[in-house]
């Protein structure tokens, strides 16, 4: 150095003596003899490099000078590597120096005046692309000077790219050792074997949980020193599995030991001492004797005591390794270790040192542990959701300072306790808990508890849901287990009820008040409701029946509530105190009066009122009978009138009756104020609410059937075989009845008469319906339909493919038949009323609101009619126009 030799030259005199080349500070080079590289060339003599650790992934960085001959290059780099990209070291030297590589790979320098300045950047390994493949690329070097700084600058550059380097390369020793192992230990968690927590959270970061983890993440998070830490764990693991302990242990006993021990314990099912005795032909005693003997040796041995207490103590050990638990190992976990159910009970009954628990299923590493563990579980409900357990097991968790995870208690409660649906139950589950489960799976926002299709509909799926449990056959005593839990939302719509509180504070109170203030120890929910329907139509609350379940759970307990009303104190009900209210009252009061006096009193509230008590309607005035100062002999003699007319045994209407009788007790009527039918129809139920059969408007004698004004009509029709429209409506005047839309009448019942025509009705006798096949019905009025999705009837041409019937086929009895038969199509009118309607034949599933009616009416060319033969439609040719 004296003599001005550059400390590069010497050291490269060096490397070309001792045959090696200068790889920066840690060299690693691969075994493989294919690759390319391996054999050398010194003094044109090939010798096989030597090197210091045979490892997956290698960088060689390689000055090859004049004095060099290798595949002929002179005065250039190399650079080969099976992890990273040659060229992207190259590039990224060049992009951080005043070094220059031309397209030729040729070497150059832009500024020589800032040549220091190379050596002093370093090389970001994230800059450099990996490839985990060979490849090499070699940079030409006009100059030796040259070439030697631009080698040394990349040396000195390259720190990070070894250490990268070296993590990998540990990486892959920890691959290749796990790949050795049993494959048991794939599923051991790492922080089993290391203890340093920083660690174990960086490994979780970079998704290692388990051993097999290893094999397929990259732990990005974990630095090339703690990569050899967990390595050098990974060595420190005792790679005995558990079964070859307990194999190794047991075998040591004495053979007439061991025998007792693996008939007793080890073998397809735990017998008695009596039956091991019996297959020895000895006494259960004797057995007995060996046995504890046997366990004695196995506990406490007079010889070698730390080598036998070294299998016990490896076993749990062991145990406790492959678990991935932190206090227990489950029954199904054993068995996949080989050991099952069997040893379990054996090491529970011998040494103590894990707890078998059958209703856990699972065997636990420590008693106190266990024990708390059932403490809490002893407190927790005999029912409860899904829900509830993911809190029930945080709680847990964190009472046992984290001696059992959230999820491991979770796993153990569902393992001990039958899980139905949403639900865990401790014992047998209860009938509330499946309907429970029932509502709030298939009927969430309510169901009518008075369909029995809805009842039997929750018969079959608790048949399903759990396990072949039987519902009640008797659906009221369902629906009374529903009402027991559920809260009405509607009219016979009851729902889950969660038990929560949707009133404020601030609503309660106002509430609360509002039903103080209330002129009547009674009042309607409804009442409620109409004062505060926008508060509460805020949360959701949109009438009586979904605020009722809200009162019950806010009112004091002086307050009591049925489905109605709530009532301030006992003894009165909103019936009577309007009765007393009407009584009181020196004039006949209005349905408006009442409900001025008593809010929520609906119109209905006001009738069932007035059919329930002394109160009459007096045709929209209310007054009471006892203010009315009726004498026992007009009573007697407006019986005697009613009897008289009655006396047929006819139904009547009240207007008649009234009619035929106002003038022989005018004097009466005129004095109590009665001057309208309903009146007296009302007057004459209040005094002799059991000497007549009464069906508003109509009544009759005692004894005689009462039908109403349309089942009347309907009887009078079917006394013919058919009859005119007019006739109908003659009919209904007749009785006293008014039917608003023909239409929907004789619809409603097809299954007495149908459409003849449009003029007339007929039976179903008489038409012939019974013996008719409608069964290719759909299939006719898809053809006549085809691609599209509405068609006016009147269009139908196709008479011949439907059955011979008593009459000719038209558009209206067509209309009356698809109404009664058809299953893929429906029916809309293009009016209600009979004379101005069309029939409009539709598919089953099409909107008929989509339908544009003004534009059927253009094209409607009136009702079709089937012709008797060939010739009648010749008839109805114009031959003139043909011509």
């Amino acid at each position: 150095m004296k003599q001005g030799y550059r400390m590069c030259d010497l050291q490269r005199a060096f490397c070309i003596l001792v045959d090696e080349w200068y790889d920066g500070p840690i060299c690693f080079i691969a075994a493989e003899g294919d690759n390319k590289g391996d054999i050398i060339c010194v003094n044109e003599e090939p010798v096989e490099t030597i090197p210091r650790f045979t490892e997956e992934y290698y960088l060689r960085i390689r000055l090859i000078s004049e004095e060099d001959v290798i595949d002929g290059e002179t005065n250039s780099i190399k650079i080969e590597s099976n992890l990273f990209s040659a060229r992207s070291i190259f590039s990224e030297v060049t992009e951080c120096t005043s070094f220059n590589i031309d397209q030729n790979d040729v070497l150059s320098i832009c500024y020589s005046d800032v040549m220091q300045d190379n050596f002093k950047f370093k090389l970001n390994a994230n800059n450099v692309a990996v490839v985990r493949s060979y490849n090499s690329v070699s940079v030409q070097c006009l100059d030796g000077d040259l070439s030697g700084d631009f080698y040394y600058s990349i040396i000195n550059a390259a720190d990070e790219l070894f250490i990268v380097l070296e993590k990998e390369n540990c990486l892959m020793r920890i691959r290749q050792y796990i790949d050795g192992l049993n494959a048991h230990f794939d599923n051991v968690r790492i922080e089993r074997f290391i203890s340093d927590k920083n660690i174990v959270s960086k490994c979780n970061q970079s998704g290692l949980y388990k051993l097999c983890d290893f094999l397929e993440c990259d732990p990005t998070e974990i630095s090339t020193q703690e990569m050899f830490e967990i390595y050098s764990a990974l060595q420190q693991v005792d790679t005995t599995l558990p079964i070859d302990i307990f194999n190794s242990w047991i075998n040591k006993l004495l053979p007439r030991e061991y025998y007792v021990l693996k008939k007793r314990y080890l073998e397809g099912h735990l017998l008695t001492l009596e039956s091991v005795g019996e297959i020895c032909n000895v006494t259960r005693e004797r057995i007995r004797q060996v046995e504890q003997k046997a366990i004695r040796n196995i506990l406490s041995p007079k010889r070698n005591k730390y080598k036998r207490n070294k299998y016990r103590n490896a076993l749990v050990s062991q145990l406790k390794l492959f678990s991935p638990h932190k206090s227990y190992i489950t029954f199904s976990e054993l068995e996949e270790l080989e050991l099952g159910a069997n040893v379990a009970i054996f090491l529970d009954k011998t040494t103590g040192d894990i707890i078998y628990e059958s209703g856990y299923k699972a065997c636990f590493f420590s008693r106190d542990s266990k024990n708390k563990l059932d403490f809490c579980l002893e407190e927790l409900p005999n029912e409860f959701t899904k829900t509830d357990l993911q809190e029930y097991s945080i709680l847990i968790s964190e009472k046992l300072n984290n001696a059992f995870t959230a999820n491991e208690i979770t796993e153990l409660i569902c393992s001990k306790y039958r899980i139905c649906g949403e639900y865990i139950a401790k014992s047998r589950m209860t009938l509330k808990v499946i309907l429970s489960f029932l509502m709030q799976k298939y009927f969430p926002d309510g169901m009518d508890i008075y369909e029995d299709a809805n009842i039997d509909f929750l018969r079959e799926k608790a048949y399903i849901e759990f396990d072949g449990f039987e519902l009640a056959d008797n659906n009221r005593a369902v629906r009374a287990r529903l009402q027991a839990f559920c809260v009405m939302v509607d009219r016979g719509v009851w729902k889950y009820d969660t038990e929560q509180i949707l009133i404020s504070n601030d609503l309660q109170w106002a509430i609360l008040d509002y039903i103080k203030q209330y002129n009547s120890p009674v009042l309607p929910i409804q009442a409620i409701m109409d004062m505060f329907s926008a508060e509460l139509g805020e949360i959701e609350i949109y009438n009586k029946y979904s605020l009722h379940s809200q009162l019950k759970k806010i009112l004091p307990a002086e307050y009591s509530i049925n489905r109605d009303y709530v009532m301030k104190s006992s003894g009165d009900t909103f019936y009577s105190v309007i009765e007393a209210y009407v009584k009181q009252s020196a004039f006949p009061v209005t349905k408006r009066d009442i409900q001025s006096n008593f809010p929520g009193a609906t119109d209905i509230v006001i009738q069932q009122m007035a059919a329930a008590t002394k109160v009459i309607n007096m045709n929209g005035y209310y007054v009471h009978l006892d203010n009315l100062g009726i004498t026992d002999e007009e009573v007697s003699s407006l019986k005697y009138a009613v009897d008289s007319e009655l006396s047929d045994k006819e139904i009547h209407h009240a207007n008649i009756v009234f009619s035929k009788i106002k003038g022989s007790l005018s004097g009466l009527f005129n004095r109590i104020g009665i001057n309208h039918y309903l009146q007296f129809y009302y007057l004459l139920r209040e005094l002799f609410p059991n000497e007549y059969e009464y069906n508003r408007p109509f009544m009759g004698a005692l004894g005689v059937e009462v039908i109403n004004g349309e089942a009347q009509v309907i009887n009078l029709i079917m006394r013919n075989d058919e009859c005119s429209i007019s006739d109908i409506r003659q009919f209904a005047k007749e009785v006293g009845t008014i039917i608003d839309r023909y239409i929907e009448f004789i619809d409603r019942n097809n299954d007495a008469f149908i459409f003849k025509n449009r003029e007339t009705v007929i039976s179903v006798n008489a038409v012939g319906l019974d013996e008719a096949d409608f069964s290719r019905l759909d299939a006719v009025l898809e053809d006549f339909i085809g691609e599209e999705q509405y068609k006016l009837l009147s269009d139908f041409y196709n008479y011949r493919e439907l059955p011979d019937l008593a009459c000719l086929w038209n558009t209206w009895l067509l209309y009356s038949i698809i109404k009664k038969y058809s299953k893929g199509f429906k029916l809309v009118l293009t009016s209600n009323f009979l004379n101005e309607a069309k029939p409009i034949l539709v598919r089953q599933e099409f909107d008929e609101s989509n339908i544009d009616f003004r534009d059927l009416a253009e094209i409607d060319q009136g009702d079709s009619e089937q012709f008797d033969n060939d010739e009648d439609i010749l008839d109805t040719f114009d031959y003139d126009d043909l011509e």
